[in-house]
């Protein structure tokens, strides 16, 4: 039974490998107990007469292939997506430079310590420990590949390092293989990188511009790199339901795919309480001093698997603030279509 070690955050730890059928029971039974588990201040606006709570379904399906970008505002998914189509997520709001791995696939990345990308081989795979997940609160403290560039007087300098890419599993669980990657510069909003098999063949260059439409541009390996429409334009979608990577800490350390919500980094922060009550909580008991801009705010645990099914939390209320200063109260009611299929995430929702 292969062990492998691997790092979220700062930290170091363990796991064994999924193929392992003891491992595979032990997860099972784990996850059955274990499961249960920025704007600026503005004047609150109250919302208009008429308005009244929305029930909303999330057609993910038991496969929870897609991603399905939701509004509020509209009460409607304003896009729903594929996220085997792109690896790579790059910042695209002007000022902010961050790559980020597609954690619906449990990708993994590690830094070789060398800038010489043809010395960068397929043996540099082979160490278990140094592989990095970024942590779904998208925090830049949190991200795996980390700060690969230096600030030079306002001019954005790459420090050249050549990265190891693991491109995690498809649905069915195949390992989709590996990659190198550098970022040789970046220079008038267009990050400009080089790629290729670890041992050297299929090697490409490729630039991305930054355009402030959407949140991030999403990057592709195949067919010699492209870019891929994944997200609709930022300021029309609040919430994204999809699967992304977790790592569970007990009984011992775990990377996890999960499915639950993340927030819009560019119009929402949110925060949650559980000792309020859904039906009495009115604009004026919202405190912004408990406002995040974490995208994981949302998470997964509005929902625990109890050996036999999927029971959701009503008591887990979520506030949201938005760019527009519209505020909103949303609790979890099902995981299940009137067929008992899984994969249906339903909530209601109201603006305060």
């Amino acid at each position: 039974m292969k062990k492998i070690k691997f790092n979220w955050g700062q930290k170091k730890y363990e796991y064994y490998s999924m193929s392992s059928l003891i491992t595979a029971v032990f997860i099972a039974l784990f996850f059955s107990i274990s499961l249960s588990s920025c704007f600026k201040e503005k004047t609150l606006k109250p919302k208009q007469d008429g308005q009244h709570d929305k029930r909303i379904v999330i057609p993910m399906t038991p496969t929870y292939k897609n991603m399905y970008f939701f509004s509020l505002q509209s009460g409607a998914v304003v896009k729903e997506s594929d996220p085997a189509l792109y690896d790579l997520m790059f910042d695209n709001i002007s000022g902010k430079f961050s790559i980020w791995l597609n954690g619906s696939k449990l990708m993994m990345i590690k830094r070789s310590g060398k800038t010489e990308f043809e010395k960068v081989t397929y043996s540099d795979t082979l160490a278990t420990e140094g592989w990095l997940l970024d942590k779904p609160n998208y925090d830049i403290d949190s991200n795996a590949i980390g700060k690969w560039w230096s600030d030079n007087n306002g001019s954005i300098v790459s420090q050249r390092e050549v990265y190891l890419i693991n491109l995690g599993k498809d649905l069915l669980g195949n390992h989709l293989g590996y990659r190198k990657l550098q970022v040789e510069s970046f220079a008038g909003n267009v990050f400009n990188i080089k790629f290729a098999f670890p041992d050297g063949s299929d090697e490409h260059t490729f630039s991305i511009t930054q355009n402030n439409f959407t949140c991030y541009r999403y990057f592709s390996f195949q067919n010699g790199g492209e870019l891929v429409e994944i997200e609709p334009a930022k300021e029309t979608w609040d919430i994204v339901f999809s699967r992304y990577s977790y790592v569970f800490y007990d009984p011992y350390y775990l990377p996890y795919i999960v499915v639950g919500g993340l927030s819009n980094p560019q119009r929402i922060e949110s925060y949650v309480d559980s000792t309020v009550s859904y039906t009495d909580f009115k604009l004026t008991d919202l405190n912004n001093n408990y406002f995040s801009a974490s995208r994981d705010v949302i998470g997964y645990d509005w929902k625990k698997y109890d050996f036999t099914e999927y029971k959701t939390s009503p008591y887990r209320i979520y506030f949201f603030k938005t760019a527009e200063n519209q505020f909103y109260k949303l609790h979890f009611l099902d995981f299940y279509n009137e067929k008992f299929e899984r994969g249906y995430p339903t909530f209601e929702y109201e603006e305060l």
